[in-house]
């Protein structure tokens, strides 16, 4: 299977602007729940974007937690796990991850490796490294092929979780990572966060069983 994808034009001051006013408008207008922030930046995006974006859901006021003075505080902002920030990258995304404000991460076990500046190794040592250099990541869903998957969860009491994928005859896998990605935010705002591991798990669980099946279809995740 392979796939053409033309290079991306430059994006525009102007349009970056356009884009940033539209999610402060939002962000100020009503309360979000779940942001997904996909792939590699185009030329003409600068590498803090995504932590800008990121930033600007935190800072929302609408149904967040406050402290004994009424204020809410960046810290109390980062740990609110009933709001679900999730990256699908891994190139120049580091700016995003130290900013505090992504706590799910879902990429596969290579792009992890090259993200820490690792060979990869043993995984469960590799997730243990990545929580350790950004303590906002609450979640690292990895995927690893199309035989198995992984998850894990920030906390001494939380499992961690090895999945075996489905054996399928693989028609189009375009576009299955997307809907890992996709399916496993929904799940999560469904579930009211990251409050409750085994929910974090299942969600997961179900957003690599809705991938497998579009392999199973001649236009992919379409």
């Amino acid at each position: 299977m392979t796939e053409a994808i033309d290079p991306s034009g430059t994006v525009a001051d102007a349009e970056l602007d356009s884009m940033r006013s539209r999610l402060r408008a939002l962000c100020g207008r009503r309360r979000v729940d779940g942001l997904a922030l996909m792939g590699t930046y185009p030329p003409g995006v600068p590498p803090s974007f995504y932590a800008e974006v990121a930033q600007m859901l935190s800072s929302s006021d609408d149904d967040t937690n406050t402290n004994s003075t009424g204020d809410t505080t960046d810290e109390e902002r980062k740990a609110d796990d009933s709001v679900v920030v999730l990256l699908d990258g891994y190139k120049g995304v580091e700016r995003a991850l130290e900013s505090g404000c992504v706590n799910v991460l879902k990429i596969n076990v290579s792009e992890l490796a090259t993200l820490l500046g690792k060979q990869a190794s043993d995984i469960h040592r590799m997730a243990n490294s990545l929580f350790e250099s950004f303590a906002g990541v609450r979640v690292l869903a990895l995927t690893d092929g199309g035989e198995r998957a992984y998850l894990f969860q920030r906390g001494d009491d939380r499992p961690d979780y090895a999945f075996e994928l489905p054996d399928v005859d693989v028609v189009n896998p375009i576009g299955a990572g997307d809907t890992v990605a996709a399916v496993f935010l929904v799940q999560l705002v469904r579930a009211g966060g990251l409050g409750d591991p085994v929910a974090v798990a299942d969600a997961f669980a179900g957003a690599l069983a809705v991938a497998s099946a579009s392999c199973l279809c001649k236009h992919g995740a379409e």
